[in-house]
């Protein structure tokens, strides 16, 4: 078994990660690790599909304002865009996870034009959700072929490249054999009633001027009652979460096409000075950057 670990190992206080996905690569990357002790503290998305893989360790993840609770071979599908996190106070013993990062572009190669990967992914998810269980041949046949992905980081011979688009077009055709016959899973738990619909509430007026005390009057609770649960739920502040949605949305039009300064007073940010403060410190790069990455 290999355990690699990804350059930002999923512990920084990085919320939203760009096209690079963390070892420099921005088509795929793979990686199966072990960790003995680690504190993750964030909700999170990125502008590409994660397929993620829960072996061992910490049971609660978060996706989509919901819980889901997590066993030895649950498989996780993150489309684009999707928020999602590890919910822990504390840190987590012996976390065993395989995971695969894989662009759009990605997808569409190995489909050849003959299978639409990209799409029968998001079809699933949107039919039974993002939540699927790997019975032990199937998770045995997963994890090994991500092992083979990961083996092969760093190495650019068109061989050992050829050998990785193998191994994942196994993988994806065992997942999506997988999703095809699922039925939804019911472990989804909705999040505390109050703060989901604080969540929700924010992700429904996040372009619009939102302040702690205005949220706080809606639910008809205090300000300092909303933000200590509030941050003890999702281990970041209400501001946080406001300006992290405001940043997912910036992200998105971006992507589709607007421009960075429409982009900015459409996702709520009142300057473009500080859309662009606010994005380079959440992304890690300029706005600039990330709509030049997307055309990578």
């Amino acid at each position: 078994m290999t355990r690699k670990h990804p350059a930002q190992e999923l512990e920084e206080d990085v919320l939203v990660r760009t096209s690079n996905m963390g070892q420099g690569r921005s088509d795929y990357e793979a990686f199966h690790t072990l960790s003995p002790a680690i504190h993750l503290r964030e909700i999170h998305t990125h502008d590409f599909f994660e397929l993620y893989i829960h072996l061992n360790g910490f049971p609660r993840l978060y996706v989509d304002n919901k819980i889901v609770t997590l066993q030895r071979g649950s498989l996780m599908i993150f489309p684009p865009f999707v928020m999602h996190g590890i919910i822990s106070q504390d840190a987590i013993r012996n976390y065993e996870r395989v995971v695969l990062f894989i662009s759009s572009g990605m997808l569409h190669q190995l489909g050849q034009g003959l299978l639409p990967l990209e799409q029968r992914l998001l079809d699933c998810t949107r039919r039974t959700g993002y939540h699927y269980q790997l019975d032990e041949a199937a998770l045995s046949l997963c994890t090994t072929c991500i092992d083979r992905v990961a083996q092969n980081t760093g190495d650019e011979r068109p061989e050992s490249r050829l050998a990785d688009y193998a191994a994942m077009t196994e993988f994806l055709l065992q997942i999506l054999r997988v999703t095809q016959e699922a039925p939804m899973l019911q472990s989804a738990q909705p999040s505390p009633d109050t703060i989901q619909r604080v969540m929700a509430y924010i992700n429904e007026h996040y372009a619009q001027p939102l302040t702690l005390e205005e949220i706080a009057d809606a639910f008809f609770i205090s300000k300092s009652y909303l933000s200590h649960e509030f941050v003890r739920y999702t281990n970041t502040s209400v501001y946080e979460y406001i300006q992290f949605r405001r940043i997912c949305g910036a992200k998105l039009l971006i992507a589709s096409g607007v421009s960075l300064t429409d982009a900015a007073f459409q996702s709520g940010f009142n300057s473009y000075s500080s859309f662009l403060r606010t994005f380079r410190k959440t992304v890690g790069i300029s706005p600039t950057d990330f709509q030049r990455n997307l055309g990578k």
